[in-house]
């Protein structure tokens, strides 16, 4: 894997303070940040055995880039949260600027104000914190807090190009060192191809990503991913040209980047075959690491939903076939657009499928040009060889 040798910001994570009695709620809030690459500091999970006050103190004053305060009833009881973790915090946020401190209130902040007068100087809800009883449901409330400590770290940031990982099938290395790393290995995979995880969870978290960091003016990308295709396809189509980013992305030795420009070079053959004629849906299959026309066969049988299908090959006709460079890649992700387009427009298609056995930084550097292509629908091959519907993401998103 290749490395930018260049000493990049690295943000530390932020120390939640809580009480024990208020854990489930807590596991609710660490799921919606962790979920958005938001590295955690949480206390049953990051503290050695043993060890009590002074590595709170340490991870507080050395190691952490903020502090998210859980505001209860059993919280405002404990000694131990306010004479020990938020005078440690209030310590390090007098002393350094980037330092925050973000409450999260399940009570009222004139309660919370006074319950906390004097552990810091001037009233809690000074603090740009969320209190859940302004939102309609938890949820809500946990997206604004998700938005305001992304933007916390994003402020930070002087570098143009920000490295960020996203992961379902394992743990992102450590020598990557990720601004933010979108870490989902730990959740259950029968969850991530779900049609809802992309409703409630992912496309929020992908477009509060995208717009903290078009606010700051950040646009250029470095994505390390061991990730399903869908995954791929998703965040390229989110982060696509039209917004102004652009993805540099891993590839095993390589880098592949969407700023290669395409060369009029094809490497792929294509055929279109006609299907179902009242349909206004298309069909794509893209086999470049195994044939995935048989897989797409079966579905079309038991979904007679297309108007045609679009099947891309590598021009040679060998599979698996080994995409040499970023430069094929991108001209492959360009020429497979192009006859999306041409096919959309002649049969006035409104949904594309994909159906894919290819590189994950392919499935990147497709997504990035898929725009004003209709809604599009992504699918998970399992290990039957079977193709199951996943994600379906809006043209407007």
């Amino acid at each position: 894997m290749q490395t930018n040798p260049k000493e990049t910001f690295s943000p530390g994570p932020v120390f939640i303070s809580y009480s024990r009695k208020d854990l489930e709620e807590v596991k609710q809030i660490v799921k919606a940040l962790k979920t958005a690459g938001i590295s955690i500091w949480q206390d049953i999970e990051s503290m050695d055995v043993g060890m009590t006050e002074s590595q709170i103190r340490k991870a507080i004053l050395e190691e952490c880039s903020g502090l998210l305060f859980y505001v209860t009833e059993n919280s405002m009881d404990s000694i131990f949260i306010k004479e020990i973790e938020l005078c440690e915090a209030y310590k390090k946020f007098r002393e350094d600027e980037t330092f925050s401190i973000i409450p999260f209130s399940d009570i009222p902040w004139d309660k919370a104000d006074r319950d906390f007068n004097g552990v810091f100087m001037g009233k809690i809800s000074r603090f740009n914190g969320v209190n859940t009883l302004q939102y309609k449901s938890i949820t809500d409330a946990l997206n604004t807090l998700r938005k305001r400590i992304l933007s916390s770290i994003v402020n930070r940031i002087n570098e143009s190009c920000i490295k960020i990982s996203v992961m379902t099938h394992i743990t992102t290395p450590k020598n990557f060192r990720s601004i933010l790393d979108l870490d989902w290995s730990y959740f259950s995979k029968k969850d991530i191809i779900s049609k809802n995880y992309w409703i409630d969870s992912a496309r929020e978290v992908f477009l509060d990503v995208r717009n903290v960091l078009m606010k700051q003016g950040i646009t250029n990308l470095e994505m390390y991913s061991k990730a399903h295709l869908h995954v791929g396809f998703a965040f390229g189509f989110i982060f696509r040209r039209e917004t102004g980013f652009s993805l540099k992305i891993h590839q095993f030795d390589q880098i592949w980047s969407t700023q290669i420009e395409k060369n009029p070079t094809s490497h792929l053959r294509f055929s279109l075959t006609e299907c179902n004629i009242g349909s206004k849906h298309l069909a794509i299959s893209i086999s470049i690491s195994n044939n995935v026309e048989n897989a797409l066969k079966k579905f079309i049988n038991d979904n007679n939903i297309f108007r045609c299908c679009l099947d891309c090959m590598p021009s040679s006709g060998d599979l698996p076939y080994t995409i040499p460079n970023t430069t094929v890649a991108a001209e492959m992700a360009g020429e497979i657009r192009k006859e999306i387009i041409d096919a959309s427009n002649k049969y006035n298609i409104t949904d594309i499928h994909l159906f894919a056995a290819i590189p994950i930084a392919l499935a990147y550097m497709i997504g990035w040009r898929l725009n004003a292509c209709g809604k599009i629908h992504l699918y998970h091959h399992d290990k039957n060889s079977i193709y199951k519907p996943s994600w379906i993401i809006d043209a407007n998103d």
